[in-house]
């Protein structure tokens, strides 16, 4: 029950942002904002400020914008409408390009806020050799589990810690990576491995290693990495945000856009790629594993949805953009038709994408099994 309302905390967190950005970027632009709703209809509560309305409703998923002028079906002219010059098809072209990327910019800044408040409140960073002096309670955490391996036959999972291994003979505490890796590659039968999930859950597990899945050695199928504690003061915080930020969103345009290249070359699968029930799972995971994780997770999917915001496909930001950019090109707007069914075709494609990964998600998950 309390991973459910996370998700639809983090979830609606995250499409307000967007739509924000959106709203604010509206406002600055001198258009009319109709309405700014919290949630989608049917309406609970609203009231009038201005010119905008807003709106509480029932749906506690996001939320939305109108701008006066967006979605058009016909022509408006100065005498058909006295708030001709604020509708949004009105404005400069630079100015509705600022609108539509401007719900991608939040969820950046949301991002780095959240990753800002992290490194504020002590964020778990990898250990390196510049920040080892600056790291407390470091550990050693489990990144990935490969498939069919034993450590997924184990249930092993990524974040938990291997705080202890013990083989019949010997017990070993490990403080980095190669010591665990060295006591795997020599064992000959079962041992013991324990795993701490959460604040104070410690599980011990059986396991043997097996040769195959990395060539010349014996393992059991996982990667690892030194995990610690990095708090720092607020402006180095405010930095270290955004340095991650940044990074991250390189990377995650770099792995969409290899994803997008997979599915034009018919390599792409769904075994990397997760919806909104992988997502429910993610957060459950990061839940249990404390706040400030949930913090630097929501940070991780704000950025996620605003790189594949951009991407031109019609019903997406960037679709949007390309629409833009066309109409300044041949000097006239797109009949408002052709948009539309474009975005209704994108919208159609997005969704039965959505049905496949959130099959692909339940069979990860064993559902169908």
């Amino acid at each position: 029950m309390i991973e459910a309302i996370v998700f639809i905390m983090v979830l609606s967190v995250l499409i307000l942002s967007h739509e924000w950005g959106h709203f604010i970027a509206a406002k600055l632009s001198k258009m009319r904002v109709d309405e700014f709703g919290l949630g989608f209809p049917p309406n609970l509560f609203k009231f009038k400020k201005g010119d905008t309305e807003y709106s509480i409703n029932l749906i506690p998923f996001g939320g939305f914008v109108k701008i006066h002028g967006e979605d058009e079906e016909k022509k408006a002219t100065p005498e058909t409408d006295p708030d001709f010059n604020r509708r949004f098809s009105s404005r400069p072209k630079l100015s509705q390009a600022f609108v539509i990327i401007a719900g991608v910019l939040f969820n950046f800044l949301f991002a780095w806020l959240l990753f800002s408040i992290g490194f504020m409140s002590g964020f778990p960073t990898a250990v390196t050799d510049a920040n080892e002096s600056f790291i407390q309670n470091k550990h050693i955490v489990i990144t990935s589990v490969l498939p069919n391996s034993p450590a997924s036959g184990a249930l092993l999972s990524p974040g938990a810690r291997i705080v202890g291994l013990f083989n019949g003979k010997e017990e070993v505490i490990p403080k980095n990576v190669g010591q665990i890796s060295s006591f795997i590659e020599k064992e000959t039968g079962p041992f013991t491995i324990k795993i701490q999930e959460g604040e104070n859950e410690v599980k011990e597990i059986s396991i043997t290693a097996r040769e195959g899945l990395i060539e010349g050695k014996k393992a059991i199928g996982i990667t690892m990495d030194q995990i610690g504690t990095l708090s720092l003061s607020p402006h180095r915080a405010v930095f270290f945000g955004f340095t991650r930020t940044i990074n991250l969103i390189e990377l995650t345009a770099k792995g969409i856009a290899g994803l997008l290249r997979d599915a034009i070359t018919g390599k792409a699968g769904f075994d990397s790629v997760s919806g909104p029930i992988g997502i429910y799972t993610l957060v459950g995971e990061a839940t249990r594993f404390g706040f400030v994780y949930l913090l630097g997770f929501t940070a991780v999917i704000s950025i996620s949805l605003g790189v594949i915001n951009l991407v031109p496909f019609p019903a997406l930001d960037g679709g949007r953009l390309l629409f833009l950019i066309i109409e300044a090109i041949k000097g006239s707007p797109i009949k408002p038709i052709v948009a539309t069914t474009f975005n209704y075709v994108g919208f159609v494609i997005l969704i039965v994408l959505m049905i496949l990964i959130s099959y692909g998600d339940l069979l990860k998950l064993g559902v169908f099994n």
